[in-house]
């Protein structure tokens, strides 16, 4: 059993289960819209024989599965808030962000923002519980190109900066593909790859889901006008 948590515990920085998905456009929503979105995700770590978890030898085929559940809000022409939440076997994990619009075109979208995420979990080694709660703070780069009227592509990259109970500090970079089909309520499917860049570990996420917006029309009569 310490042998299991030991190597929990070094995987933990990598493995913990905060979605890499973005589940969203480059383009804000308009002031008073609202979006909402569910989906279903699966992750999982790869690591080569230079990395110092390598010698755990599940590394490579371990893998999950979880549910997300998420919203946003526009609050100016330029700008919307959104949150979501994390379900899997484990703790819940929580993110909150916000977007901010750089370009617009009736092709092209171009936007960028900041977002925190929290997990929080504790275990028993030792005879005593362990912290391993961590703070991710997200720098992405939204990037959508409509490829069609009902058909759109995006491409995210970000950097994150993550730091966890003990004091350790990692950083991450990575990013989002993405093709989303549809116009109030959207099919949105996602495939994103992140590296631990200390220890080379690249985590692999696919998501699928359905995005909801309310009222109608509204975000496409704003890249409409802009255009």
């Amino acid at each position: 059993m310490r042998c299991y948590l030991t190597s929990m515990l070094m995987l933990f920085p990598l493995s913990a289960c905060v979605s890499y998905s973005t589940m969203q456009s480059a383009e804000t929503l308009s002031p008073g819209q609202t979006s909402a979105y569910m989906a279903i995700s699966g992750q999982s770590l790869v690591a080569t024989k230079d990395t110092p978890i390598a010698e755990t030898s599940s590394v490579g085929a371990n893998g999950i599965i979880f549910y997300e559940f998420g919203g946003r809000l526009g609050v100016t022409e330029d700008a919307d808030i959104g949150a979501k939440i994390i379900l899997e076997p484990g703790p819940p994990s929580y993110t909150a962000d916000a977007k901010f619009q750089i370009l617009k075109s009736s092709t092209f979208a171009l936007s960028s923002g900041i977002g925190i995420s929290y997990l929080g979990l504790s275990v028993p080694l030792e005879d005593q519980n362990t912290n391993l709660a961590l703070i991710d703070l997200n720098i992405p780069v939204y990037m959508t190109y409509h490829a069609f009227k009902n058909m759109d592509l995006g491409f995210t990259p970000r950097s994150i900066f993550r730091t966890t109970a003990d004091g350790g500090t990692y950083s991450m970079f990575g990013g989002s593909l993405g093709a989303y089909f549809g116009g109030k309520t959207r099919l949105a499917i996602e495939a994103s790859a992140f590296q631990h860049l200390q220890t080379k570990v690249i985590v692999r996420q696919a998501t699928m889901g359905l995005i909801v917006s309310y009222p109608q029309g509204k975000q496409t009569n704003k890249r409409e006008k802009r255009s």
